[in-house]
């Protein structure tokens, strides 16, 4: 199947261990949870941190693209997603029959309230927002690890 999407430099942008070690304490994944990293980079960071037995990644450098990944019995989705690509990652993360929830790096403001109500429409809802930035990044970034879990929360509902 054709890649929908180049690499480019703008995509390459690795996340630090320190982040993922801190992002990944957030995360409640079970050691039988099959967990996907939708843009995994070279170093596979993100699963190498992950406790569980099943685990699959995707990564344009390697001829596995997100996009076009077909496996829908995933308990978790985790990652840093692309920036300039962000639209594109989340249609297809909602797309995907995600069991359990997400653990996602993104832009600190692209996850808007009118995504948040395509996530509740999913049965995903909001459990932790952690403000990162991220030093390593050039100037320094800020972007949120966002993780949503597929049980609904009474202390945070988007309203419409």
């Amino acid at each position: 199947m054709p890649m929908i999407y180049e690499s480019s430099e703008k995509n390459d942008i690795e996340t630090p261990l320190r982040i993922v070690i801190e992002c990944v304490k957030l995360l409640n994944i079970n050691y039988n949870d099959y967990v996907l990293d939708c843009c995994s980079g070279l170093n596979n960071i993100w699963l190498d941190n992950i406790n569980c037995k099943n685990k699959d990644y995707c990564e344009i450098k390697l001829n596995k693209d997100f996009l076009t990944y077909e496996n829908n019995n995933i308990d978790w989705i985790v990652g840093n997603l692309p920036f300039n690509l962000f639209s594109k990652f989340f249609k297809k993360i909602i797309d995907l029959n995600v069991n359990k929830g997400l653990g996602i790096i993104c832009l600190e403001h692209s996850i808007t309230p009118s995504r948040m109500i395509i996530l509740n429409s999913k049965g995903f809802y909001i459990k932790y927002i952690r403000k990162l930035k991220i030093k390593e990044w050039k100037f320094g970034f800020n972007v949120c690890f966002f993780v949503f879990i597929k049980e609904k929360n009474s202390f945070c509902e988007v309203l419409q």
